[in-house]
């Protein structure tokens, strides 16, 4: 857990230098590996901003919003990642979320 917190520092002096959408990304992802899915779903929303077809980071924020329960903005996010994911090819990320949507109620 440490770790994260270290990388949360480094990536959040990072941003302030050239904010980027890759930085952006793995702040999100440490913050959702603390458990911080506010954080996580903020910064990965501003991956988004620049790269509007990041399949992973719709994927991580629909987890983010499952694991906060809320299950229709968890769906929608999902639902993009895994149409974006079979774009792109990725047919078992596809069907992974294909088949985790299924479990939801």
């Amino acid at each position: 857990m440490e770790q994260y917190l270290d990388a949360i520092g480094y990536l959040k002096k990072a941003v302030e230098i050239k904010p980027n959408e890759e930085i952006y990304y793995y702040l999100g992802v440490c913050y959702y590996s603390l458990g911080h899915f506010p954080e996580a779903i903020n910064y990965l929303t501003k991956t988004l901003e620049a790269s509007p077809d990041d399949a992973e980071a719709y994927s991580i924020i629909g987890t983010s919003y499952y694991l906060s329960g809320q299950s229709q903005l968890a769906r929608e996010n999902l639902n993009k990642a895994r149409e974006l994911f079979q774009k792109n090819n990725d047919y078992l990320k596809a069907k992974d979320i294909e088949e985790f949507l299924g479990t939801m109620k």
